[in-house]
């Protein structure tokens, strides 16, 4: 009995161990920690040479006691005496910094302080029946930051429960793991593998004496691994919209506090976690992979498909990043929509989706509007391009795809086609056709009417054409062909072609801004004399100038020709007219005009290529210098050409676009004098119907 407890008492010395006098926290080399595997010294006061297994490293100012160890209570119990001493050694290794003073012992408590820094020997003797063991331990006193190692020594002074059943517990042991963890990677006291343990040559630390530390390190491997965060399904739903990967159960704080354990991360519930997903072709083996963030009760995550796994086949999808398993599940990818390139007329309101899985609402597609079509599923749903240029999802009950669905708007029998009718017309064409179409107010003229002004195409092709009519007011038969040319440029915007060219690659390359009534309150004059006329002083004025005479009317409503208004030969030449009027007044100043201005600053902002003037009448073609434009306007229409001098420029657009630069003709249609019977419409019709389109060809170049 008495040897096994002498034993046991040389056993303690032996291994690990931690005790807690003071908060000092202790850090022992284990049994095979070499100093000279036995250091050999000689006990001063008893001349002996004596062997050091052990060393123990205390942060100065720290005690510790051996007052607790079961064994040396045993000697007590058993009637033996146990004292310690501060041993005296000679010839102790320099290396250690012998330092004998580096400790205080406390015999009647059992209780060493450190008081420095250095290496002292500690004597500890146990006597039973006259029978004397001495063990003998260095004691080594070093400078070191104490929360560290309180902070292991909270996680050692705790106690630990042989299993964790639940989060709660889960949570509490972790603040105290990770704050000890987090210290001990911050100092630079401490080596990358932190393992813990102390080298008494080195000074340097590893998690000395942390048996607790690791088994509650076990502990949470144990606990995690019984609630993994498994990948159950791999849901293919599009080629646009890629795979869900579904999980068996919802993210919980578990799972979150799992994640942080595994990055050895402070627990952060409200980050979630970030997982990867590895897509791996089943044919090839090639992989692709993905990261994602997943918060508390998701359950489920939807992830994009690169191009190089878009080809029909097997693939799977590994989860791997909350802790050291993996999951994975098959899936097998398809074409689920074909692609097409059509107009989806919407016949009553319908719901846009981000997605046909579970998507959210992003908007509404309004009741008679046309979107762009750019795929359809055999499942009844269709993708479409929105005008900003996102896309979106809408179910195909009632749409429609076919051009027939939408009725025509522009009617060609209207006999009067006035500014209520072009402004009516103009505004559900925006709406019917916004896929393709913007309708925009240049300007509002002195009677408070619009100039509207339509971009047909692409809004960033290099060129750009500008076509206006009606800046005559008697002239607005032209009103009506230019909106019906636009009509048919929109309706067929996706199955039409023009010279074997689509016209949605037609006006891709260039873009066209259409003004179909330039003088909306000239042709009000025009066409109902005073009747339409709202401002009552524009009223009195008409009513002066007219006298009573009001369908030849070629002025605006202030009496100005708005087509001697501009600054190429403004009042010079053939200019004339001195005074307001019908026609022939050129203005008090250049572009006095709220109409001519529009006009002037529309050219001035888009810079184009080309501008048609719409007038009427005498079927000829009026321009200053041969061009393409010219030629083709003669091809289409059969127009005699007409060539002006400009020397004779008398302040009309066309003189002004010479001066600048700017292609121009102007097709002066239909016979006879303006305002010309309605029946000559079927005759410019059949001449003009695709001059837009052949414009676009001719400059697509």
């Amino acid at each position: 009995m008495k040897k096994a407890i002498i034993s046991t008492i040389i056993i303690f010395c032996c291994i690990l161990f931690y005790k807690k006098a003071d908060a000092a926290v202790i850090f022992n080399m284990d049994e095979n920690t070499i100093i000279d595997n036995i250091l050999s010294a000689n006990n001063s006061s008893s001349g002996k040479e004596i062997e050091i297994k052990n060393m123990v490293s205390v942060v100065n100012g720290q005690s510790f006691s051996i007052s607790q160890v079961s064994s040396i209570n045993e000697v007590i119990d058993a009637g033996g005496i146990v004292d310690i001493e501060n041993a005296i050694i000679e010839n102790f290794p320099e290396e250690y910094n012998y330092n004998p003073g580096v400790v205080e012992v406390d015999k009647d408590n059992y209780v060493i302080k450190v008081c420095g820094t250095g290496t002292a020997v500690i004597r500890v003797i146990t006597t039973i029946d006259s029978v004397q063991s001495d063990i003998y331990f260095a004691v080594k006193g070093i400078d070191g930051d104490i929360s560290i190692y309180n902070a292991i020594e909270n996680i050692n002074g705790g106690k630990i429960p042989p299993v964790i059943t639940g989060f709660e517990d889960a949570n509490i042991l972790y603040k105290d793991y990770y704050e000890a963890l987090k210290l001990i990677k911050n100092s630079e006291t401490f080596t990358s593998d932190i393992n813990i343990q102390h080298d008494g040559l080195e000074n340097t630390w590893r998690l000395v004496n942390g048996y607790k530390f690791i088994e509650m390190r076990r502990l949470f491997e144990e606990y995690f691994s019984l609630r993994r965060f498994v990948l159950s399904e791999v849901q293919f739903i599009s080629e646009y919209e890629g795979i869900v990967l579904k999980f068996a159960n919802a993210l919980a704080q578990d799972d979150i506090l799992s994640y942080s354990f595994y990055k050895e991360k402070e627990f952060e519930p409200d980050n979630g976690i970030t997982i990867n997903v590895a897509i791996s072709s089943m044919a090839d083996g090639t992989v692709i992979n993905n990261e994602f963030t997943l918060n508390v009760g998701a359950s489920e995550t939807r992830i994009m498909l690169d191009k190089e796994f878009k080809e029909e086949g097997e693939y799977t999808a590994e989860v791997s990043g909350n802790g050291p398993y993996t999951s994975k599940a098959v899936y097998t990818f398809e074409f689920i929509f074909n692609t097409i390139d059509k107009g989806a007329f919407v016949k009553k309101k319908t719901k846009i989706y981000s997605s046909i899985y579970n998507g959210q609402e992003i908007g509404t597609a309004a009741a008679r509007t046309r979107y762009n079509c750019i795929a359809k599923s055999s499942s009844g749903w269709f993708r479409i391009k929105l005008p900003d240029g996102t896309k979106g999802y809408i179910v195909k009950d009632n749409v429609s795809l076919s051009e027939s669905a939408i009725a025509n708007i522009v009617s060609i029998y209207d006999a009067k086609y006035s500014y209520a009718d072009m402004s009516r017309d103009i505004k559900k064409m925006a709406q019917f056709y916004q896929d393709v179409m913007e309708l925009s107010v240049l300007s509002r003229t002195a009677d408070n009417n619009n100039i509207y002004c339509v971009r047909l195409g692409n809004k960033d092709a290099k060129k750009k054409v500008v076509i206006q009519s009606a800046m005559h007011a008697r002239e607005w038969l032209n009103s009506q062909l230019l909106m019906k040319m636009l009509e048919r440029c929109c309706k067929s915007y996706y199955s039409g072609k023009y010279g074997g060219v689509t016209y949605k690659k037609l006006f891709n390359n260039v873009c066209f801004y259409i003004v179909p009534m330039l003088n909306p309150d000239g042709v009000n004059i025009s066409q109902y004399g005073l009747g339409r006329i709202k401002s009552a002083s524009l009223r009195r004025l008409v009513k002066k100038l007219g006298r009573g005479r009001y369908s030849r009317w070629k002025a605006n409503a202030k009496g100005v020709d708005l087509n001697k208004n501009f600054s190429a030969g403004f009042r010079k030449g053939n200019a004339r007219g001195s005074k307001r009027g019908p026609a022939g007044y050129s203005g008090p100043y250049v572009c006095s005009e709220r109409e001519s201005r529009a006009l002037q600053n529309l050219v001035n902002k888009v810079k184009p290529k080309a501008v048609i003037n719409y007038h009427e009448a005498g079927r000829v073609i009026y321009y200053t210098k041969s061009s393409s434009l010219t030629s083709l306007v003669r091809q289409k229409t059969g127009y005699r050409l007409i060539r002006e001098s400009i020397k004779g420029a008398n302040g009309s657009f066309g003189d002004w676009l010479t001066r600048k630069g700017i292609a121009w003709c102007t097709p002066e249609t239909c016979i006879g004098t303006a305002p010309v019977g309605h029946s000559q419409f079927y005759y410019e019709w059949g001449k003009h119907r695709d001059m837009i389109q052949a414009v676009a060809k001719l400059y697509k170049k």
